[in-house]
């Protein structure tokens, strides 16, 4: 009783973390939203949207939703996004908008990810509902498999598109690349769904978006549904295998005569477009593809941010003989602020919360090359600066879900704490970019609200707000002063390319300025001549330069619509998340009440029975002869959760039971008890795990990114059985620093990994600890994208056998008491064939790798010996396969190994390994 009320008490007082936040609720028919005090005005406007849209986003299935979905308003992420996930069912919504969508955020949100939620209940039918009944919502996650990734997110978008005046699909610059190399390269259906290393593709929101809008128009709603039925239907059959027999045909020949069909339109779309280009200026073929966003010219050297698969976002600066040097790794997909003096971005900082991030200014010294970090804690998704960088501007995200714009200086002194000029837009209306005048007295806005996107002025002075293109069903994006006018990219009646705009108060005509093949965008002005990117080939962009002369522009009400929107809405489904339908949509109130996380992360959202005892898993004959009912329960939030478990062994009759719980990254407990009914004797074993982890990574969006925490840890496990006490503590600290390289990139580019461990037992002196050590250096090869790791490894036990390696292919005695390992790996990438067999498999790239080790063991002493006895060496392939997963695969390694005693002769063997590699 009093473990029990130690344990209760532990419960509460670690997840009282969660009073210091309340959260509330609003529970509709078919929903239940949850959200801070702060966002209550979003929570009802969400809920009014969800309830009225349910035929719409549930027209997958003509059904209602299977279950009560639990939506998430928080406040807490910078990550521009939204999720629906199962075991627990729930939908968390990030308020930081996508700078490139032009309506409504929750809008946006409650197109996409509400589709997700119908496709899953979609699934729940036929012989999968067996698998429901039997695993809850884990049994019921395995049909996830059943539709590709292609077609989950590319029916989302469909979906947005459609009901919607707005979309990704409406925007000319999410299908760029996937038009240029529609008409140019012909990539095949296989390929395209596994992507390449070599090439850059599509991700599969932009290929399924297209395959489905192909396959709705040229078949219809209905066989769609049929297709969908058939592949629920019937455990593990695919979408693929749905399609033809529904269809009659495979689906990389619809996929081939969509590209044929939609190559057609484009190529007319870019006949029709006329052509206002300039002169080439950069046309970088050092890289497969590269794309521009910003560019300052200071003196002759060209700065522009990039984006290639060669490094990812980057700042780089191009001389005049069009050398390139990369002078900045971006972490994050923030655009930049480039300047005479400073370049601005903004990055990531993680914390111990994975739902909780912040996003912070960063400065870096184009003289100097001094870096720094200017903000703490902060939650800014735009910035810019004036011409020599002393101005800058960036917008904040409000706790209550509005945007602010702060301008701050940038004197010697460094930067100010606080800004000496700060504005809040009104709720729904959140800026997307910003651009800031040489003098610092106008700041140009590009913001987004229901109605649409436009684009704002505001005087600093005054701190009034001029209109200058009002709301409509346009992008407006990267804006820029010019004498009395203002530049920006946009995509008014199909043409995504520079216009222009005059900023003054007898007119806003707009005007088209320039244009590109496929796309032209981020318009830059310096001394009266006009730079911009061009999207001008599968490849990517060129950037161009003309002098701004307004006598050549076109006024837009002169141009043809040459919009070419792929996707069609069904004649019986409504555009319930257009601009006017929302502006005009009927509010209901609903009541609000209080929401307990900790209540309710009793959910027992999935259950299963095995034929197996999961509380004894190095019992390898329970397999079979034992039965178990497993509980699982979770928190929304993903924090803390438990899992109960009881087990019947038929064969001696003894009776286990297991429980769990953990509060994520801080605490983990379990118990186990066992009863022998044939000689009655019980027994428990209880663990406890407390770490305090310190994260210092910016990691979020993973490319050039830093891996970077410190984990001490306490675990404590007692077993208590007949026999007494055994009572063991251990002691761990975990440390990592690692930065991460591109796509091509497999493993960091830089870092240190340590791992060390001790466990002691109270009953013992010292003598009797076991210790282990590991520790990982990871250094440049000197080869793109090769890698040479340094490892060295350790482990102490004075008590119980070692089974572990000497070196690779020698294992240790098994009375060792110590075994130590030193290890120098060494791959560099040689050949990306793209040999796609299926959508399944694919062969993305083949490495040459190669390996040495040298060990020792004792027996006699736990001291490690230096005076290794054994050798190890390999040299082999490394085949990289991607295997219908966007963003991983599989990586096998096949080769030959000699391995012995330093002293002796050496026997060949055959050295094979597998992992994952993303």
């Amino acid at each position: 009783m009093k473990k029990a009320a130690i344990l209760l008490l532990l419960f509460f007082c670690i997840t009282d973390i969660f009073a210091d936040n309340p959260w509330k609720k609003i529970e509709t028919e078919h929903y239940e939203i949850i959200f801070r005090e702060s966002y209550t005005r979003d929570a009802i406007i969400v809920a009014n949207m969800l309830e009225n849209s349910i035929k719409e986003n549930y027209s997958i299935s003509n059904k209602k939703p299977a279950r009560k979905w639990q939506v998430v308003l928080t406040k807490d992420s910078m990550v521009p996004n939204g999720f629906v996930s199962i075991a627990p069912s729930v939908s968390m919504w990030f308020d930081t908008p996508v700078a490139s969508f032009s309506g409504d955020w929750y809008a946006a949100l409650a197109s996409h990810e509400t589709r997700h939620m119908a496709q899953m209940d979609s699934q729940r039918q036929g012989l999968w509902v067996l698998f429901y009944t039997l695993g809850g919502e884990y049994g019921e996650a395995a049909h996830l498999f059943t539709y590709p990734f292609w077609f989950i997110e590319g029916d989302a978008v469909w979906n947005e598109t459609v009901l919607s005046d707005k979309g990704r699909g409406r925007d000319p610059e999410f299908s760029a690349l996937f038009r240029a190399l529609a008409i140019e390269q012909k990539i095949s259906y296989n390929l395209m769904v596994n992507r390449s290393y070599k090439k850059y593709l599509p991700n599969h929101y932009v290929l399924g978006y297209h395959l489905v809008s192909y396959i709705r128009e040229k078949y219809g709603e209905e066989k769609l549904r049929e297709i969908i039925n058939k592949a629920s239907y019937f455990p593990f059959s695919s979408l693929e295998s749905s399609i033809k027999s529904v269809t009659g045909k495979k689906i990389a020949d619809i996929y081939n005569e969509m590209i044929k069909e939609y190559s057609a339109l484009w190529n007319e779309q870019i006949e029709k477009q006329p052509v206002l280009s300039g002169k080439k200026l950069i046309e970088d073929m050092s890289e497969d593809f590269i794309s521009y966003s910003q560019m300052h010219i200071i003196d002759d050297l060209i700065y522009t941010e990039s984006f290639s698969l060669e490094k990812a976002n980057t700042i780089n600066v191009y001389r005049k003989d069009m050398t390139k040097k990369t002078v900045l790794r971006l972490p994050s997909y923030f655009e930049s602020a480039i300047s005479d003096n400073y370049i601005y971005w903004l990055e990531y900082d993680k914390t111990n919360n994975p739902n909780i991030n912040y996003s912070n200014i960063h400065r870096l010294d184009i003289k100097t090359g001094k870096r720094e970090k200017l903000t703490q804690k902060e939650k800014f998704f735009a910035i810019s600066c004036n011409r020599d960088g002393n101005l800058i501007v960036a917008a904040r995200m409000r706790d209550d879900h509005r945007a602010q714009i702060q301008l701050f200086t940038n004197k010697n002194r460094g930067f100010e704490e606080a800004p000496f000029f700060s504005y809040t837009l009104p709720s729904g209306i959140m800026p997307a970019y910003l651009a800031l005048d040489d003098n610092g007295e106008q700041i140009a806005i590009s913001a987004n609200s229901i109605e649409g996107s436009s684009l704002l002025v505001i005087s600093v002075k005054t701190a009034k707000t001029k209109i200058v293109i009002p709301p409509g069903l346009y992008t407006i994006k990267n804006p820029v002063f010019y004498n009395d006018g203002i530049l920006f990219s946009a995509d008014f009646k199909g043409y995504t390319a520079i216009f222009s705009v005059l900023n003054t108060d007898y007119s806003n005509d707009i005007y088209l300025v320039a244009t590109g093949k496929y796309m032209a965008h981020h318009p830059y002005v310096r001394d009266g001549v006009l730079y911009y990117a061009d999207f001008y080939s599968s490849h990517g962009d060129i950037i161009r330069t003309k002098n701004i002369n307004p006598l050549e522009w076109m006024p837009i009400s002169q141009l043809d619509d040459i919009s070419v929107v792929c996707a069609k809405k069904p004649k019986n489904l409504e555009s319930v998340f257009d601009s006017s339908h929302l502006k005009d949509m009927d509010i209901k109130q609903y009541s609000i009440s209080d929401y307990n996380p900790i209540i309710n992360s009793i959910n027992f959202h999935s259950w299963t029975i095995l034929p197996a005892d999961i509380s004894n898993p190095e019992d390898k004959y329970s397999v079979f002869r034992s039965a178990s009912l497993i509980l699982f329960s979770n928190d929304i939030f993903g924090r803390t959760g438990f899992m109960l478990s009881g087990a019947y062994n038929f064969s001696d009759s003894g009776i286990r039971g297991l429980w769990s719980y953990y509060f994520s990254p801080y605490l983990s407990l379990s118990g186990i008890y066992s009863y022998d009914t044939l000689s009655s004797d019980f027994s428990s074993e209880y663990s406890a795990v407390f770490s305090l982890p310190f994260n210092f990574s910016n990691n979020v969006m993973s490319f050039n990114s830093r891996y970077s925490y410190l984990i001490p840890s306490v675990s404590i496990n007692a077993i208590n059985n007949n026999i007494g006490l055994l009572l063991s503590i251990k002691y761990g600290l975990d440390y990592s620093f690692l930065l991460m390289g591109s796509i091509r990139d497999v493993f960091p580019i830089l870092g240190l990994s340590v791992s060390t461990a001790l466990i002691t037992f109270p009953e013992k002196d010292m003598s009797y600890s076991i210790g282990k050590e590991k520790m990982d250096f990871f250094l440049p090869g000197g080869i793109p994208h090769s890698s040479l790791q340094l490892s060295f490894s350790s482990l102490q036990t004075p008590v119980f056998a070692v089974s572990s390696d000497i070196v690779y292919g020698v294992s240790a005695p098994k009375y060792s008491k110590n075994v130590a390992t030193g290890r120098l790996y060494y791959d560099f990438p040689v050949f990306y064939p793209d040999w796609a067999a299926s959508s399944y498999l694919s062969l993305k790239r083949i490495r040459i790798a190669g390996f040495s080790e040298l060990g020792s063991y004792n027996e006699s002493s736990v001291v490690p010996s230096f005076s290794f006895s054994h050798i190890s060496a390999g040299i082999g392939l490394v085949n990289d396969f991607s295997v219908g997963i966007p963003t991983g695969g599989l990586s096998v390694t096949s080769g030959v190994y000699w391995a012995g005693r330093v002293d002796g002769q050496l026997t060949p063997g055959l050295w094979l390994d597998a992992g994952i590699v993303y």
